[in-house]
């Protein structure tokens, strides 16, 4: 017969995240996040994101900070982004859309892109890829 699977060798990031939430009061609001999202298909809306959507992910990343404040950055990242008219000669500053969250904002040394597992689909990259709960554990990213 087979070994049984360490959560070393998973595969599913949301089993991953629903284990490490089993037993707190954040996973209500997860699997709501889960649902919201399939609900939409990923397509938030401004007022969707702001009114259903982002307390639950507070609440998620609340209970992973572990009591530490969320940074600026973090909240902005996770702000909708307002509708910017951009003019080609005088652009200083644009919201990022794009799901890149870097850190820190200058001269960024880490990148952080967030998508689906079909974002991905066909990258053949050598890197390994890290799932959310990969920061409670040493990872080796070499």
């Amino acid at each position: 017969m087979g070994r049984a699977r360490t959560s070393a060798g998973r595969k599913s990031a949301h089993r991953g995240i629903v284990e490490a939430l089993e037993g707190s009061n954040a996973l209500v609001p997860y699997l709501k996040l889960v649902d919201l999202t399939l609900s939409v298909r990923g397509d938030f809306t401004a007022k969707g994101w702001e009114d259903d959507t982002l307390p639950h992910v507070s609440e998620v990343v609340d209970h992973f900070a572990d009591g530490e404040e969320i940074g600026d950055l973090a909240v902005a990242f996770l702000t909708w982004p307002e509708e910017v008219e951009l003019i080609a000669a005088d652009v200083a500053y644009a919201p990022r859309t794009d799901n890149v969250f870097s850190f820190p904002q200058a001269e960024p040394k880490v990148h952080i892109r967030l998508g689906s597992i079909h974002s991905v689909k066909g990258e053949t990259t050598p890197r390994r890829w890290c799932s959310i709960p990969s920061f409670t554990r040493t990872t080796s990213m070499s």
